[in-house]
């Protein structure tokens, strides 16, 4: 054995060496880039499940408000009913951007999850939005009639929607809040990720 066999072998055993080490610093690279991907994910399911469970309190506290029995209406016109039926409207009108924001976040979360997660219940809730205006309606429609007892079942029934207590009774009341309760059953488990340390 000449020393340049012994040469030719430790350059053998270097480019090995090197050859190895190359493939050992792409592989924690492609982990780093995997682990890093996964992370940039799940981070922003979570602000997008946090963001969900936020607008759906948010929601739920724009149906009571809408709901709520209760309103600050001048002395003068406490015999109204236009008057009172359209300040409810205007309790309706207020959440538009609200709602707006709950869809637009309801169609990003379910594009980031790859599936309709929380679609269902948040078209429960804007047709429950819709029931409340056109129960406004209604009512403005009867008062205007003059003829209250003739629509006396059409006025059950929309008082039913426009104002609710929120007890067992409240059918209405109680099929809005199980629309929200489900939107943060949904959203929850993603919102509670915790990036690896």
């Amino acid at each position: 054995m000449t020393s340049s066999d012994v040469f030719e072998g430790i350059a053998s055993v270097a480019q090995l060496g090197m050859v190895f080490a190359v493939g050992l610093g792409v592989a924690i690279a492609y982990w780093q880039l995997k682990a890093t991907r996964e992370a940039v994910s799940n981070t922003r399911r979570a602000q997008l499940a946090e963001e969900m469970i936020v607008l759906a309190g948010r929601v739920e506290d724009a149906f009571r408000h809408m709901r709520n029995p209760f309103g600050s209406i001048p002395q003068d016109r406490l015999r109204d009913k236009k008057f009172i039926y359209e300040k409810r409207y205007e309790r309706v009108s207020e959440s538009n951007e609200l709602f707006a924001s709950l869809r637009e976040t309801q169609i990003r979360m379910d594009a980031v999850l790859g599936y309709d997660a929380t679609k269902d219940y948040v078209i429960e809730l804007f047709n429950a939005r819709s029931n409340i205006a056109m129960a406004i309606e209604e009512l403005i429609d009867i008062e205007a009639s003059g003829n209250s007892e003739r629509y006396a079942d059409a006025w059950k029934n929309a008082h039913l929607v426009l104002y609710g207590r929120w007890s067992e009774k409240d059918e209405f009341g109680q099929k809005l809040l199980k629309a929200t309760r489900r939107i943060r059953e949904i959203a929850s488990p993603f919102a509670s990720w915790q990036p690896r340390k």
